[in-house]
Parts: C-alpha cells; sequence; structure tokens
C-alpha cells in the first residue's frame, strides 16, 4: 500500500510538472505519462497477485504436511492398539476407520483444490474487463459458497456414515457378549 501511494504521489508530480512545461502541450506526452502510470501499477499488482501465489503455496503445502502427519499418527495409534489388544484387536474397526481418515483427507485434498481454483479464478477476473462488473464478482463468490456448501454436506453425510456404523458395530459387539 505504501508503495502503491508512493507511486501514485510521483505520478502526480509528474502531471503537475507536464502540466506547468511545454510538453503539456503534446497529448503524447499525455498518454505516455499514463501507460508510464499504467506499466507501474501493473507491475506492484504482479508483485502483490505472486505474494498471493506464494501464500497460497505456503499454506498449501503446510497443509499437505498436516494431512500427511495425520495419516501418521493414525498409524502409530492404531499399530499400538493392535499391540496392546493382540488377538482382540477389532480389525474390522480399524478398516473402517482408516477409510474414513482416507475419506476425509480426499475431502480436505478437495477443499484445498478449490480454495486454489477460486483464487485463479478471482485473480483472472481481477486482470480482465469483467472485473469491472460487480455481478461477476457476486457470480464467483455464489459458485464458491455453492462448491463449499457441497463439500460440506459431503463431511457432514461422511460423519452421518461413521456414526451409523459406530451405532451398528457397538450393537453387534453387544450381541456377542450376550
Amino acid at each position: 500500500d505504501e508503495e502503491r501511494m508512493a507511486i501514485e504521489n510521483e505520478f502526480n508530480d509528474r502531471r503537475e510538472e507536464l502540466q506547468r512545461s511545454e510538453r503539456g502541450r503534446d497529448p503524447s506526452a499525455w498518454e505516455r505519462l499514463e501507460k508510464d502510470r499504467q506499466d507501474r501499477f501493473g507491475q506492484l499488482d504482479e508483485r502483490f497477485r505472486q505474494l498471493d501465489r506464494e501464500r497460497q503455496d505456503y499454506r498449501n503445502s503446510r497443509h499437505r504436511r498436516e494431512l500427511d502427519s495425520r495419516r501418521a499418527e493414525f498409524e502409530r495409534e492404531w499399530d499400538q492398539r493392535r499391540k496392546d489388544e493382540g488377538e482382540h484387536f477389532d480389525e474390522e474397526m480399524y478398516e473402517f476407520e482408516r477409510s474414513m481418515m482416507l475419506r476425509q483427507i480426499e475431502l480436505d485434498e478437495e477443499r484445498m483444490a478449490i480454495e486454489n481454483e477460486f483464487n485463479d479464478r478471482r485473480e483472472e477476473l481481477q486482470r480482465s474487463e469483467r472485473g469491472q462488473d460487480q455481478s461477476e464478482w457476486e457470480r464467483l463468490e455464489k459458485d464458491r459458497q455453492d462448491r463449499f456448501g457441497e463439500l460440506d454436506e459431503r463431511f457432514r453425510q461422511l460423519d452421518r456414515q461413521r456414526q451409523q456404523f459406530l451405532e451398528e458395530h457397538q450393537e453387534q459387539q453387544d450381541e456377542r457378549w450376550r
């Protein structure tokens, strides 16, 4: 923001200087000044976009590491349970919980991909003529909300499946002990 203000101040000074000088009568001098101004702001905007991409890449990388860590922690915990419980280890529960964890990770990765897609679409809209149309921004935001809403429903569905399995599994366990 400071750099943007500095560029604007520089071009205000250059406009005033041009206005006071003989060159100010030449329309091409004004066109060059405006082109220089647009180029400088374009370069600054590109630096901001690059910074946003780096920030997004960092978040994605960190999130992937967290997902990998979650997978590894899950396996460590269940390996320990397998050792502790021996022949009483519930392999069916392990397989189910593992499949749920993997499906949840898939959904998390999909959330990341959707976020990346919409960051790209926002960037593209910002650079295009369509970016001047508020309805394009509203449409983009509605698309984003719809996609995340669908994904959230899939998370809820996964939770319902987990709950249903756990209830049925507990009933089966209770039946065995009777």
